[in-house]
């Protein structure tokens, strides 16, 4: 999770964010840390926070592919493929796409 990037990157303290998103001061650390996870309901409210979606704030924020143009056989090739690529690779072929 990237919330110590985010928050350092808004120049705000820990005991700060942690007042505003309505933790204590321990559980936005152990959340920070990788040592306990942030219910859905604290991981929206940091999300809006800085502005960004939960997928970023979690570290998911890889493209999506828009499907609905494609006909069926061409959905299932597309899902077929994505699926047996790793992310990093999925990345690079949205980037080529892209260009």
């Amino acid at each position: 999770m990237k919330i110590k990037e985010y928050r350092k990157l808004k120049n705000i303290s820990c005991q700060k964010l942690a007042d505003i998103i309505g933790v204590s001061l321990q559980a936005m650390q152990r959340y920070e840390n990788c040592k306990a996870e942030p219910s859905i309901e604290t991981l929206i409210k940091l999300a809006k926070f800085f502005g960004i979606s939960v997928d970023k704030l979690i570290g998911n924020d890889s493209e999506t592919i828009d499907l609905k143009p494609l006909d069926d056989n061409r959905k299932y090739l597309v899902n077929k493929i994505v699926k047996e690529l790793d992310d990093v690779t999925v990345g690079k072929l949205i980037g080529y796409l892209d260009k």
